[in-house]
């Protein structure tokens, strides 16, 4: 079992570069948990302090409207080498979605507080998967920012549309 979850690491890309004995010990504090078929790993509004990293099944990322309706943003499958609830490992706040298995999953659960007491010991490894982890906040950042973009100037666009009526 280690090696497959040294091996899931491994692809995992906030762990990119992390040499063996290091991944090794972030391999010691993580935890292995099982989701059964439609069972919540995560919901949206609860506080997080920890992250998860798939390695068997997949997990569907819901979230709710303003309606309190619940839609699908997107699923994930364990082949992929899919992680979340990162930015949990960096602050306290609540989590921004739902996450359900899908079908029976094993995952793997980094808290928190175990990843500052391993930054204390290891700052370099640290650094390295923060700094990552702030690369794939970028980007979701920007892309937000897309969407935004797009989102206002549609809704421009109808607002012309009706004026000119």
């Amino acid at each position: 079992m280690k090696e497959n979850v040294l091996a899931k690491l491994r692809a995992i890309s906030i762990f990119e570069g992390i040499d063996g004995g290091q991944l090794d010990a972030i391999a010691d504090l993580m935890t292995t948990r099982s989701a059964a078929k439609g069972e919540a790993v995560v919901t949206e509004g609860e506080m997080g302090d920890e992250m998860f990293v798939l390695l068997e099944g997949a997990v569907v990322i819901s979230r709710r409207t303003l309606d309190d309706e619940q839609y699908t943003v997107a699923e994930l499958h364990a082949q992929d080498n899919h992680f979340f609830g990162e930015l949990a490992l960096l602050d306290e706040d609540r989590r921004s979605a739902t996450i359900t298995a899908r079908e029976k999953c094993v995952l793997l659960a980094l808290k928190r507080d175990d990843f500052m007491g391993l930054g204390e010991s290891e700052s370099e490894m640290a650094l390295r998967i923060t700094r990552r982890l702030a690369q794939r906040v970028s980007q979701q950042l920007r892309e937000t920012n897309q969407d935004v973009i797009l989102l206002f100037e549609a809704l421009v666009t109808e607002v012309r549309a009706r004026e000119s009526e």
